[in-house]
């Protein structure tokens, strides 16, 4: 049994995390400077439908054949996994170079060496730039990656209950489930935090997702304030990114659903003008 340096409050999360970096090191030992959650778990914020995120942090960059053998480890990781699992593989030579934005501070150490003191800050400017081009991501995802998205935009399905927006569905162990408001909570989020880095010109908050909310009313405080509200403490917290039974539930999550794709305007309205020429 793997030792954790810094586990989380979970024992069965410690468990997983535990089996996951045992696996890696029998098949790729002496590769790997160390192991981190980053995330929901590592900051305490965790609900039912977080994924397990954890950084594997590779001594070189990897070969061809060893990003190979690397993702049928993590195939295997994801499916053995009592949790939705996200295992990314970061080179140290490149977080050395690019630097992290809050690997530093808002991570567990896991296993192997910690060397979180020694990586810098990346630059505000190159952050927001890869933040604007991973929420286009997010926009495009929920609407099956078309090769564009043009103005004016229209809803994921615009004869949906909720817009198209509660589709999403996430790996649990071997099964499929349905975590209906994922997307829409993503993509609100998502817009929000990059429009508040734009907004402040510097790193806010602490890298929690429960800073996004506040740091957007602080920095911006305008007509979607609310609508951030109500997908992180509302979609996310209270219903677990599920779709409610309950009527009047029902009724405010439509409403929310049908105010994101203003909000999705103003982002593609930033990121055509700045981003795209």
């Amino acid at each position: 049994m793997i030792h954790l340096h810094q586990p989380t409050a979970v024992p069965a999360v410690n468990a997983t995390l535990s089996n996951v970096i045992s696996i890696i090191e029998a098949h790729m030992p002496r590769q790997v400077r160390g192991y981190y959650l980053v995330g929901s778990y590592a900051v305490g914020e965790a609900v039912p439908a977080s994924d397990l995120d954890v950084v594997v942090l590779f001594r070189d960059s990897l070969s061809a054949d060893e990003q190979q053998q690397f993702h049928a480890l993590r195939a295997h990781c994801k499916g053995a996994s009592a949790y939705p699992l996200d295992l990314s593989a970061e080179s140290e030579p490149k977080l050395r170079r690019v630097g992290g934005v809050w690997f530093q501070t808002a991570s567990r150490w896991l296993y192997g060496e910690d060397i979180r003191a020694e990586i810098p800050r990346k630059p505000v400017a190159a952050h927001l730039g890869d933040l604007m081009h991973g929420t286009h991501g997010l926009l495009a995802r929920v609407r099956g990656n078309p090769p564009a998205l043009a103005l004016p935009l229209d809803y994921p399905d615009p004869n949906g209950h909720f817009y198209g927006y509660d589709q999403r569905q996430i790996a649990d162990g071997h099964t499929m489930r349905s975590v209906g408001t994922k997307d829409m909570v993503s993509n609100t989020l998502a817009i929000a935090n990059v429009l508040t880095l734009q907004a402040s010109g510097c790193y806010v908050g602490s890298g929690k997702k429960s800073d996004i909310p506040t740091q957007y009313q602080h920095w911006i405080g305008d007509q979607w304030t609310e609508l951030i509200m109500g997908a992180y403490h509302t979609c996310r917290n209270a219903w677990n990114y599920d779709v409610p039974a309950e009527p009047a539930a029902r009724t405010h999550l439509r409403r929310l659903c049908e105010e994101l794709l203003a909000f999705e305007h103003r982002f593609l309205t930033v990121y055509h003008s700045e981003y795209t020429q």
